[in-house]
């Protein structure tokens, strides 16, 4: 029963990645984001981008290469190109999504993202302190937790790195998948940190 739980959770979050990576790839055709008209935002995949162009550029050349090289076999040269034309749109999707779903203030919300599959809705008036704050993390994990004098705080993490940090007057619940947690401090990454919080 357990494994049949695991199995379906995983069916369901492989669906929803899919269907996310579609939707990003919608709005970067149409050179839209999910920020409202009016809202300041501020991009954080800037760090990331020559990673991704190059991941992207691989995927691209490695198609015809495997089509002229599986031409004679098309047993094998079909479902190859098949899979490398998803793996091209996959990457490109990644890149999509991280443009398309920036961190925007607007009125008196600030909306944070990392990507299309994780977002908090934090209002001004709920934020005690917001300052640019520089730290390195051993891993590059997204989503990690620690605790500050007792204090649950998430960092959303990019290339290894945040930037800004929240303080805030009361927690606020942030979910992750099938988790959820209160916490009082935020700190993510913004390719602009101080225009961010000069914003607040």
């Amino acid at each position: 029963m357990q494994a049949f739980k695991t199995i379906t959770r995983l069916l369901r979050l492989s669906v929803k990645l899919e269907l996310d990576g579609w939707r990003s790839l919608y709005l970067l055709a149409r050179r839209q984001t999910v920020a409202p008209a009016g809202a300041r935002v501020f991009s954080y995949y800037l760090e990331m981008r020559t990673i991704l162009f190059v991941f992207i550029g691989l995927s691209a050349v490695e198609i015809p290469i495997f089509d002229v090289v599986l031409s004679r076999w098309p047993a094998i040269r079909w479902p190859i190109l098949i899979l490398g034309i998803w793996g091209f749109l996959f990457m490109v999707g990644v890149y999509a999504g991280l443009k398309a779903h920036p961190h925007f203030v607007i009125q008196e919300l600030l909306v944070v993202h990392s990507g299309p599959n994780f977002k908090v809705t934090i209002p001004k008036s709920q934020i005690d302190a917001a300052f640019v704050d520089e730290r390195t993390f051993e891993t590059s994990k997204g989503f990690q937790i620690d605790d500050v004098e007792g204090q649950t705080r998430v960092n959303l993490v990019t290339m290894s790195q945040t930037n800004v940090s929240l303080e805030l007057k009361y927690p606020v619940l942030v979910t992750k998948g099938s988790k959820a947690f209160e916490v009082t401090r935020l700190d993510f990454f913004a390719d602009d940190p101080r225009g961010l919080v000069d914003a607040l």
